[in-house]
């Protein structure tokens, strides 16, 4: 009966043991603490041991995994944002606009204004004496370059001063030679006169107003047309057509031939070898009636023309 009473004490001491001595404890990846070789009858006899139990392997088979979903992932991200920045990097070339150089700028020998980095233009200044175009600084200039009317020689051709004194414009191209500021052919040429070639035209009334239109919804509307009626060409670079209130337009270089025709355009437009366009933005001729002074380059008159509506 002793036996058997030790025997039921000495089991419930250890209510977790197995069979083997061993504590049943639940997976958990710790140490767990278990004993083994006890006595029954004495628990100082028992062996403590250490047991390491791992995680099993299932679930670290999934944590494997998640690693690499989350590299590919990781890689994927990164792949889309590299094509991201390449594709807007594309598209900023693709949308860049033309690109100019910040500064004052020179326009038509006459003008400067500031040009900004995306090509826009501001303060349009007009020079009286012409700006410095050959310059980096281009500046109006502060004083004329030539004296107006006054003749030079450059190469063969027979060069005048224009409109205001800031450009030397061609009078005359030498059939031979220019020396001392005269075609040497030409023995009637001096300095402040005019040359029997520039006369002949004068003296031919080849410059006609053949039609013109001093009304109209818009300013297109409004125009002159000139007729060279003579046999010759005449070269009509620097000439100037101005109106009683001394609107005035300047010819480009323009060669208006024999028999031929050119007419001018109040508004704006292109350049064609039949229309000359003025430019402006609003009507020049009065609608009850104005007049046409037309001059030569050297500021000869070519005609006075009255213009009734």
């Amino acid at each position: 009966m002793l036996f058997l009473i030790l025997l039921v004490i000495g089991c419930s001491k250890s209510p977790n043991k197995s069979n083997s001595g061993q504590e049943i404890q639940p997976i958990t990846g710790s140490v767990v603490e278990s004993s083994e070789n006890c006595r029954l009858s004495d628990e100082s006899d028992c062996m403590p041991i250490e047991i390491k139990r791992g995680e099993p392997e299932d679930e670290e088979v999934k944590e494997t995994d998640v690693v690499q979903e989350t590299a590919t992932a990781v890689n994927a991200i990164n792949q889309t944002i590299t094509k991201t920045a390449e594709n807007i990097t594309v598209q900023n070339l693709l949308s860049l606009t033309s690109i100019c150089e910040a500064g004052w700028k020179c326009i038509e020998g006459r003008y400067i204004a500031y040009q900004e980095a995306n090509c826009s233009w501001h303060s349009l200044e007009r020079c009286i004496f012409g700006c410095n175009e050959n310059s980096t600084e281009n500046t109006c200039r502060q004083a004329p370059i030539c004296k107006i009317n006054s003749l030079k020689c450059e190469n063969d051709n027979l060069m005048i001063c224009g409109e205001e004194g800031y450009k030397w414009l061609l009078n005359k191209s030498c059939d031979r030679e220019c020396e001392d500021n005269a075609c040497i052919e030409d023995t009637t040429a001096t300095n402040t006169s005019n040359t029997t070639a520039q006369n002949d035209f004068i003296a031919d009334g080849c410059i006609n107003v053949l039609k013109y239109n001093l009304t109209g919804i818009n300013i297109s509307d409004e125009y002159f047309t000139l007729k060279n009626s003579c046999s010759y060409s005449i070269g009509l670079e620097g000439w100037t057509a101005s109106d009683e209130a001394n609107h005035i337009y300047t010819f480009p270089g323009f060669n208006l031939g024999n028999n031929g025709e050119v007419t001018i355009v109040t508004g704006a437009g292109s350049d064609t070898p039949t229309t000359l366009y003025w430019g402006r933005g609003s009507a020049v001729w009065n609608n009850n009636g104005d007049t046409l002074y037309l001059n030569a380059s050297n500021g000869t008159n070519v005609l006075t023309k009255p213009l009734t509506p």
